[in-house]
């Protein structure tokens, strides 16, 4: 239905005079759906990921890329091994001990 309704915005954009001349419109994507709540969105040209525009980022400010995973590791070695809740607590115990403003 949402895909419907970006058509019809899209034909009404293109209508548009004014609209019309600024390519105005709304870009769709495939999707795959995995759950209710996710996907796999299609592959978008020309885009950069999230992982290269943080480490670009962190590259320019000298913050190493993985410092979160580093401060899980170093609360629970055996992370990938842990219980659900246990990954929680090391994941809280990393945003702790990081300042989490470098990618603002």
């Amino acid at each position: 239905r949402v895909m419907q309704l970006f058509g019809l915005v899209n034909t009404l954009l293109a209508a548009d005079r004014s609209t019309s001349r600024r390519d105005l419109a709304i870009q769709r994507y495939s999707v795959v759906p995995l759950s209710p709540n996710s996907g796999l969105i299609s592959w978008v040209a020309q885009c950069d990921t999230l992982h290269a525009l943080i480490k670009e980022l962190r590259d320019a400010r000298s913050v190493v890329l993985n410092i979160e995973h580093r401060y899980m590791l170093q609360l629970a070695p055996a992370y990938d091994t842990l219980p659900l809740l246990n990954k929680l607590e090391a994941f809280e115990y990393a945003l702790a001990n990081t300042k989490g403003d470098d990618i603002q």
